[in-house]
């Protein structure tokens, strides 16, 4: 290969050299905002701008908007403590099947701790059934929790219509937006979720950092104990330099998203345009149509997936099978299965995901690299 190419942006991104350049600045900035002399109150101050600055893109009140070191601490902030202010005397929690190991394991810890949960199926495409939540509300049910945006899959799920639901008959949305933030917009003003999280290495900005927003009125029981920080839900000095480049990075990544989204969609169908004729035995798993622009998954059925992304990383091209929070790459994927596939299908697939820093000119040489890795 002549350079190297990542796929691999559902995993994590890239840093953007804007953001790193804010990020070095940032460290500049070393009070404690805890602290009320000179340097605290400067902490403060762009600590609550970085607040505002993720709130205003949401539309949403900037005490809404509670800092964490990204977005499995807010998925399990979010459902655990949900449950121990709410699932006091209801004990029935609604699930999708394919939600993200943070989500998933955290729901089953409190099955196995006496909750009830049913866990709500997918169709072929890998979007939930509606159809069938509705019918799984009982008299008990206190919480629904369901992604966004399905990580391995890129399956947009109806989370307005799931909120909307949710809201009439009183119970509790968990929605984890880890794969949505960034390349789609929400308004939380219109979309009435409870609770909502994000990672900030997801949309081109570090690692160990994101954001949980809590609808205004909704409490939370802690889950960790310390201090007053981030209103006692996440206590802790707050990591500045990092929070201050997220806000940024999500200001960068909502500047011209509806542009970005047809570059990625044109350059994700030229590739699977050529990987089906190339390899006629392809299977697209899920749909164009209900699918953010920067993902494809695909089976290469008769061939197996760790041979093929061995093959890649060898050719300096860089994809993924799913989620990379997975116990171990031999596990079938949790979603995939949900979906239907059979065990040919699932052994094939790959995850396909690009960002801003793919080109249309990669193309030809992903395209020959998996001719290469399919020999």
């Amino acid at each position: 290969m002549k350079k190297e190419v990542y796929l691999d942006y559902n995993s994590t991104t890239p840093i953007d050299p804007r953001v790193k350049e804010k990020y070095l600045e940032a460290l500049e900035i070393f009070g404690n905002p805890s602290n009320v002399y000179k340097y605290g109150r400067d902490a403060k101050k762009q600590l609550e701008q970085s607040r505002k600055t993720i709130a205003e893109i949401f539309n949403v009140d900037k005490n809404t908007i509670i800092f964490t070191c990204g977005g499995t601490m807010a998925n399990n902030i979010s459902i655990f403590g949900l449950s121990k202010v709410y699932g006091k005397e209801k004990r029935h929690i609604i699930c999708s099947m394919i939600e993200h190991p943070s989500c998933l394991n955290t729901v089953r810890e409190l099955e196995r701790s006496g909750y009830k949960v049913t866990y709500l199926p997918v169709d072929r495409y890998g979007v939930v059934r509606l159809d069938i939540l509705e019918k799984s509300i009982t008299s008990e049910t206190f919480l629904i929790v369901c992604m966004a945006v399905n990580n391995e899959t890129g399956s947009i799920q109806p989370i307005e219509e799931i909120a909307k639901l949710a809201r009439e008959k009183n119970i509790l949305f968990h929605c984890d937006s880890v794969q949505v933030v960034g390349k789609e917009k929400i308004n939380l003003d219109n979309v009435e979720v409870t609770t909502f999280s994000a990672s900030a290495h997801k949309f081109y900005g570090p690692k160990g950092v994101g954001f949980l927003y809590l609808r205004e009125g909704v409490k939370l029981g802690p889950i960790i104990f310390g201090g007053h920080q981030e209103r006692e839900i996440f206590p802790g000095t707050e990591n500045l330099p990092s929070i201050i480049s997220m806000a940024y990075a999500l200001e960068l990544s909502y500047l011209n998203i509806e542009e970005e989204k047809k570059r990625e969609y044109k350059i994700k169908n030229m590739i699977y345009e050529n990987l089906i004729n190339m390899y006629p035995n392809l299977k697209l798993n899920g749909s164009f149509d209900k699918c953010v622009a920067n993902t494809l998954n695909v089976s290469f059925v008769g061939k197996l997936n760790t041979e093929i992304i061995n093959k890649l990383d060898n050719l300096g091209v860089y994809a993924g099978t799913g989620s990379a929070c997975k116990t171990s790459e031999d596990t079938p994927s949790h979603v995939l299965l949900a979906m239907g596939l059979s065990k040919i299908e699932y052994q094939g697939a790959v995850r396909i995901s690009i960002g801003r820093f793919t080109k249309e000119e990669d193309v030809p040489e992903i395209i020959e690299a998996f001719r290469e890795a399919l020999k």
